[in-house]
């Protein structure tokens, strides 16, 4: 087993500028108790830490080899042990190798851009609980298919980034979910504007959200909720109203003629006025469905592409502008501002 573990070390390592110390430490710190051997490629132990590791490592290998012949001795003469024992061999290394697997893919998803809208946190323990990382190992050990193992990679590079985000109980909840269902909510999530969903451009219909409700993933009001634009200025003067993430938004122009029917108030509206600012009709998540969206891919371009396109029923360009955040610049307008 350490050989394979070893090997699949090598391909699941990054360079000093993919990720901070903390998140390394975290990472092969799960790496090591998971597959009993000090990730030394990373640089991170000291040359007594990595012997100490590796002696126990040779000792584990020396027990495991004497348990073997007893029990070789034993089975020799019991083919219906010899059966028994070999089931419990091929169950174990299938659990390893889908371990093995999922960690790998840990590794990339701790790389990549598209992650979970979660804080890294640079404070905080330079290991995971046990009691969370004994859990996740029986769930990734039965995960034999890429996107279980994709599933529960993005829950554990979720904890390393922030420990503390995911409970034992937010485990069950996130193994209990059905597949189907768990696509229909990712679907949802791209369209994701913080921790609520503009009904104007997820593209799931009355059923799908049906579904969604059923599973205890978004909130089922009696009346919709809403969320308004705000106020706003460009530097010409001009007024707009405006949405704004992090590094994307939408902005409309408040002398845009809109087509909407001001003097009819419909709260089934997706696009609206409420005392004279427009708001738009949003889904929530329930407490259930925002643990299963911490670990939903982030993607802000998507989510407010998304939101600009179903605007875009209501409002005629150029009245209306999908904005980027441009480092000492500001928010722009994406469509002059390409090259």
């Amino acid at each position: 087993m350490t050989s394979r573990a070893d090997e699949i070390s090598v391909s699941a390592g990054w360079d000093g500028q993919s990720a901070n110390v903390k998140v390394k430490s975290r990472f092969f710190s799960a790496w090591d108790r998971f597959f009993g051997l000090k990730a030394d490629k990373a640089g991170l132990g000291t040359a007594r830490e990595v012997e100490v590791s590796q002696a126990m490592t040779k000792s584990r290998v020396t027990l495991i080899e004497a348990a073997t012949i007893a029990v070789a001795n034993q089975i020799s003469e019991n083919p219906e042990l010899a059966r028994k024992a070999l089931a419990v061999f091929d169950r174990m290394n299938a659990q390893y190798d889908n371990t093995a697997a999922t960690m790998v893919l840990v590794a990339e998803e701790l790389k990549s851009e598209a992650a979970p809208a979660l804080p890294t946190s640079i404070d905080g323990p330079d290991t995971l609980d046990e009691d969370l990382l004994n859990r996740w190992e029986q769930y990734a050990g039965a995960a034999s298919s890429e996107r279980a193992r994709e599933k529960w990679a993005r829950v554990l590079a979720s904890e390393i980034r922030a420990p503390g985000t995911f409970s034992i109980k937010s485990l069950r909840v996130i193994d209990e979910i059905d597949p189907e269902v768990a696509r229909l909510f990712e679907r949802l999530c791209l369209s994701r504007v913080g921790r609520w969903i503009p009904d104007i451009s997820h593209g799931l219909d009355r059923a799908e959200l049906e579904r969604l409700s059923d599973a205890d993933l978004i909130r089922e009001d009696e009346f919709p909720r809403s969320v308004p634009f705000s106020d706003g200025s460009k530097g010409d003067g001009t007024k707009w109203w405006m949405i704004r993430g992090v590094e994307y938004g939408v902005a409309i122009s408040q002398d845009a003629p809109l087509k909407v029917d001001r003097s009819v108030l419909n709260l089934s509206d997706k696009l609206r006025f409420k005392d004279g600012v427009p708001v738009i009709n949003v889904l929530v998540f329930t407490d259930t469905g925002d643990i299963v969206a911490k670990i939903a891919p982030n993607t802000p371009e998507v989510a407010f592409t998304n939101l600009f396109s179903g605007l875009l029923k209501y409002v005629d360009r150029p009245g209306i502008e999908l904005l980027r955040k441009i480092e000492r610049i500001g928010f722009v307008d994406v469509e002059t501002s390409t090259p």
